[in-house]
């Protein structure tokens, strides 16, 4: 009967347990299973071809995967870069500018954040097209979107443009923890509101600061939408990200449809969530925030 009552609440948990088993881990594990064989998505014998390491081996010496890496890379670097100054600059001025309508002002810098990523992709296409908004009012006829290095950059500003007041928020909550009183004492001392920032608003916010930017980077690693419906990773693959490239592999229908080399796309990916998630656990521990 203890024994009964001791596991008893555990049975409310069961729901949830069954809900990640289901949804998380199985297909977790799953893509690791799949990324040893060779899967063509269609064969309803999943592991006939049987490669082992293979697909590994054809990661490593993929030109086009390491070309999405390297194009992830450059938009988390930049989102995480611009993002957390405009948000940081934003939060600056609205939490010590002591606006009017302060409250209105954040509503509408945070607007863009709740809207969906496919409402806000197919917006600034219209504008980016050759024959869209921009070429129209600047009388010009350039190729934004379809540039060999533009796709990559104008993504990352689209993605900068709807996130930044995210970051903003997160930096106006740090900022009302903020003791005024230190800042007033500085004043009083007789320092500028420049060194009144680098010397005490700024180490101040610092734990801000990092989960921020490591927010920034886990969603940096994760965009598809914007890339998908923007460029579709073109053109030849020179703004194809990580996860655009996975779905290229595995359901484009102008694809290879190698399921088996996509799940091993996917073992990256993850392997690099793992690492960011990791470090931020660790952060929130260690600083306890």
């Amino acid at each position: 009967m203890r024994l009964k009552e001791k596991f008893f609440p555990l049975y409310y948990t069961l729901p949830v347990i069954l809900f990640y088993l289901v949804f998380l881990f199985y297909p977790i594990f799953f893509n690791v299973i799949l990324s040893f064989f060779n899967w063509n998505g269609i064969n309803p014998n999943i592991f006939k071809d049987f490669v082992a390491f293979e697909n590994y081996k054809n990661l490593i010496l993929d030109k086009v995967f390491w070309l999405a890496f390297r194009n992830t890379i450059y938009f988390v670097i930049s989102t995480v870069i611009v993002q957390n100054l405009i948000g940081l600059f934003l939060a600056h001025i609205l939490f010590f500018g002591n606006f009017k309508y302060g409250n209105i002002l954040r509503s509408i810098i945070f607007f863009p954040t709740i809207l969906s990523p496919v409402i806000v992709s197919l917006v600034w296409k219209k504008i980016f097209i050759s024959d869209g908004l921009l070429n129209t009012i600047l009388h010009l006829d350039i190729a934004w979107l379809g540039g060999l290095y533009a796709g990559i950059w104008i993504v990352a500003f689209v993605n900068i443009w709807q996130w930044s007041g995210y970051n903003m928020v997160l930096y106006y909550a740090g900022l009302q923890s903020l003791d005024y009183q230190l800042v007033e004492a500085a004043m009083i001392d007789g320092a500028n509101w420049a060194g009144i920032v680098a010397k005490i608003v700024i180490p101040f916010l610092i734990p801000t600061i990092t989960i921020a930017s490591i927010l920034t980077v886990l969603g940096g690693f994760k965009v598809f939408d914007l890339v998908y419906i923007m460029t579709k990773g073109g053109p030849a693959h020179q703004s194809e990200v990580i996860t655009s490239y996975m779905y290229w592999l595995s359901f484009d229908a102008t694809g290879p449809n190698r399921m088996g080399y996509a799940a091993t796309v996917v073992i990256f990916s993850l392997f690099i969530a793992i690492v960011f998630a990791s470090i931020r656990m660790r952060i929130m521990f260690t600083r306890k925030i």
